[in-house]
């Protein structure tokens, strides 16, 4: 019988890391950050699964960033172009 005082261990975290990346919300980063910390302990399939929906929001995230920052610099362009 499973202790009760040990509770089970899911990915949530990290899924919830993902959509919030997705939605492109610093919340998805924040997740990410804390699932990162929370699943650094034991190599369980549960932490492994975590670690990787983790580090899938951090490259979401990125993602995120890199494209707001080109379409910066393109609307930055086409004012000087066509100012």
């Amino acid at each position: 019988m499973p202790d009760r005082g040990m509770q089970d261990k899911t990915s949530a975290v990290g899924t919830a890391a993902i959509i919030f990346a997705i939605l492109g919300g610093w919340l998805g980063i924040a997740l990410a950050v804390a699932g990162l910390l929370f699943y650094y302990k034991d190599d369980s399939p549960v932490d492994e699964k975590g670690r990787k929906n983790c580090k899938i929001a951090v490259g979401i995230f990125i993602g995120w960033i890199v494209l707001g920052v080109l379409i910066f610099l393109i609307s930055l362009g086409a004012t000087v172009l066509f100012a």
